[in-house]
């Protein structure tokens, strides 16, 4: 399901070390934001984003989320000296300190790149924010025929082997297009979408 939930940023940006590629300049150990920043720019420059129609604007979102970030004062963007003083790596202390519970917007910024990566490798095809509405709308004109279909199982087939549930699809749309896993929620929501059609009078 691409980048795990309830991670910390730093967690995040180190699942990512291996998966993004090498940008050009030198980078010892896990990247900064402001060198993920700069991966990410090439990134875009380079063609890798170019199945994904919102990745400019993800990327001005994460752009000016790090501005915002680096401005605060409350939380600081560094961590205080009393935030783990003995921790080993200086880096990770400060990605320790970075997470999500402080730093929402970046966190969040982050995250929908991540997800876009995550779809590009995976050959998942991208969603925007209006198609993934027009398809929390069908979900939810349907989604008393689909627990039908469902039955006591509760268990939706997607084919090839894969399988949902109606109380998980309605809980990862409330997350939006932006949350980790968008692309294959969509993906599925599209398969059902084909298999089940619209609803009478829906």
């Amino acid at each position: 399901m691409g980048v795990q939930r309830s991670r910390s940023l730093g967690s995040r940006l180190a699942h990512l070390e291996a998966r993004v590629p090498t940008p050009s300049f030198e980078a010892a150990g896990p990247r900064t934001e402001d060198e993920w920043l700069v991966a990410f720019e090439e990134m875009g420059r380079d063609g890798s984003f170019a199945p994904e129609p919102e990745f400019p604007e993800a990327l001005a979102r994460f752009r000016d989320a790090l501005a915002a970030a680096r401005a605060s004062t409350d939380p600081p963007f560094d961590p205080p000296p009393e935030f783990e003083p003995g921790h080993p790596s200086p880096h990770q202390r400060q990605l320790n300190w970075r997470t999500g519970g402080r730093f929402p917007d970046l966190d969040a910024a982050f995250l929908w790149i991540a997800e876009m990566v995550h779809r590009v490798e995976s050959g998942i095809p991208p969603v925007t924010g209006d198609e993934f509405r027009e398809l929390a709308a069908w979900f939810a004109a349907n989604a008393a025929r689909l627990r039908q279909l469902a039955g006591p199982s509760e268990v939706l087939e997607l084919g090839g082997g894969r399988r949902t549930g109606c109380g998980y699809l309605r809980y990862y749309l409330a997350k939006g297009h932006r949350a980790d896993g968008a692309g294959q929620l969509a993906q599925d929501i599209r398969e059902l979408r084909r298999r089940c059609g619209q609803a009478p009078g829906a």
